[in-house]
């Protein structure tokens, strides 16, 4: 009869072999760790890149159509982005965080350089044309004209003091010429004839006994003279 074959014997792990199999693992996942916090940093570098970027991209965009405004002063584009240094670092695999924040200074610079060039150019410009208003004419015009004219004036006013746009430049321009055409056809009138009117624009209304006999013949004389009424107060 066959003798039963003897077991094997276990193999035997030490505590030393344990330790091992432990730092193994450990290393394994520092290095994994490691990659995932370098991943990390350079989507949040490049994050910061890119936001720099449109930023830059909208500057450049308000200083172009301020520039092509007519009689506008040419705004120098030829601003110095950064845009070689940090090509040539990324295409030598140079990642390190320095690079990507000397990036990002001086893209915000390129920014911050168009902005105050096209805004100052912008108010300049926006200032010449209101300028340029007869807004004095306006006193000729019906009550709902006036408030009108009035309130266009103050949103052309609005934007002019504001970071020039696409939509602001294009609503300022169309808005003012607009203006100009109404207010070129209208006739000049006497400052004289101006302030006169401006008083009887007033909320409190003026009696008879207000008016000299030089306001009166104004009026009469005017071509707005039509346009006042003389109404008796009830007592």
């Amino acid at each position: 009869m066959d003798e039963d074959p003897k077991p094997e014997p276990v193999a035997t792990v030490t505590m030393l072999d344990k330790a091992n199999q432990f730092r193994t693992k450990a290393v394994l996942i520092e290095a994994q760790q490691s990659d995932t916090d370098e991943l990390a940093r350079l989507t949040h570098r490049v994050a910061a890149v890119k936001a720099a970027l449109q930023k830059l991209d909208r500057a450049m965009t308000a200083a172009r159509i301020v520039s092509d405004l007519p009689d506008s002063p040419t705004i120098n584009m030829a601003v110095d982005d950064g845009y070689h240094d940090f090509r040539r670092n990324v295409e030598t695999s140079n990642f390190n965080d320095t690079v990507f924040r000397a990036a990002t200074r001086k893209l915000e610079a390129a920014s911050t350089q168009f902005d105050t060039d096209a805004q100052q150019v912008w108010k300049t410009w926006a200032a010449q044309r209101l300028g340029s208003l007869r807004w004095e004419r306006i006193a000729v015009l019906p009550a709902a004209e006036r408030r009108s004219v009035r309130e266009r004036w103050t949103r052309l006013d609005r934007i002019a003091a504001s970071s020039p746009d696409k939509s602001s430049v294009t609503e300022f321009v169309t808005t003012y010429a607009n203006m100009r055409e109404l207010l070129d056809d209208l006739p000049d009138l006497p400052s004289q004839l101006v302030d006169l009117l401006d008083r009887l624009s007033q909320k409190t209304p003026l009696t008879i006994a207000d008016l000299s006999e030089e306001d009166l013949r104004i009026l009469r004389e005017s071509e707005v003279g039509s346009q006042i009424e003389l109404r008796r107060r009830e007592s």
